[in-house]
């Protein structure tokens, strides 16, 4: 696994070895180099990339051209259609090198199909087949007079947050919020007693073997989003996002769902 910066602290679970390469500055011969020292002790048979930057792309070129192995890509989260951290120069490389591509959407999968002429397949994130509730779920508590829900996940920008602040504070509604980025970024600054007279409390996030057995406590399942018009400044997310946490609460927790946004 490499990447090429620390994003939730360098954290994960994919494979049995990570490594993050220093290559903010680096060109494409010194990627190439860096690269192939990281994996001098290994031999590759294939590379899948899920890409966030254009270095991201860098990587999987350096690593499919040295050892002449398959290349998957696979776009989790647009940076080029909407989102602006891959060039079209970049991202065509990628993809024309490239033995497969997929898009977790098919809104995602015809944005590119269209914009470079070349064939995506749909692989959508997927919930573990023993985390699903193949029966129904029991009938839940009467309806409160003040109902709670959960909210998974991450918001993107200020507007987000105050529309989320705003909607639940008039709703009459309580929200507990799952959620890493709550303390880092953008979100750092806010005080958890500001949310709290909005409706909104914070909690640190949860495995999800855990957030299954929690999610039974709530009435409904809360996913913010954005707008998509002019004014909204995240705008690749809100289109072509789809979180995964989402899937698990359906399939899962068979929670209602109440998306905040277009």
């Amino acid at each position: 696994s490499l990447r090429v910066k620390d994003t939730y602290h360098g954290e994960h679970t994919f494979g049995f070895y990570g490594l993050r390469l220093p290559l903010s500055n680096a060109n494409r011969q010194q990627i190439v180099l860096r690269v192939s020292f990281a994996l001098r002790r290994f031999r590759i048979r294939r590379v899948i990339c899920i890409p966030y930057s254009a270095l991201d792309l860098c990587v999987a070129i350096a690593v499919r051209d040295l050892y002449d192995v398959p290349l998957c890509l696979w776009i989790m989260d647009d940076q080029n259609l909407y989102g602006h951290n891959i060039p079209d120069e970049i991202f065509r490389e990628a993809a024309e090198k490239a033995s497969i591509c997929f898009a977790i959407s098919p809104d995602m999968r015809d944005g590119y199909e269209k914009k470079f002429g070349l064939r995506f397949y749909i692989l959508p994130p997927v919930v573990p087949g023993h985390l699903i509730s193949a029966k129904p779920p029991a009938f839940r508590r009467p309806a409160p007079k003040k109902p709670r829900g959960i909210l998974i996940g991450n918001l993107w920008n200020q507007q987000w947050l105050d529309s989320l602040m705003e909607t639940v504070s008039k709703s009459g509604a309580a929200v507990d919020w799952y959620c890493r980025n709550t303390h880092a970024g953008w979100l750092a600054p806010l005080a958890p007693e500001v949310l709290r007279r909005h409706g909104i409390h914070l909690f640190p996030p949860l495995p999800e073997e855990d957030l299954i057995s929690v999610s039974q406590r709530y009435d409904f399942a809360l996913i913010p989003s954005g707008t998509m018009d002019g004014n909204d400044p995240s705008r690749e997310i809100a289109r072509y996002s789809l979180p995964s946490r989402l899937l698990l609460l359906m399939a899962a927790g068979q929670l209602p769902m109440a998306v905040l946004g277009s």
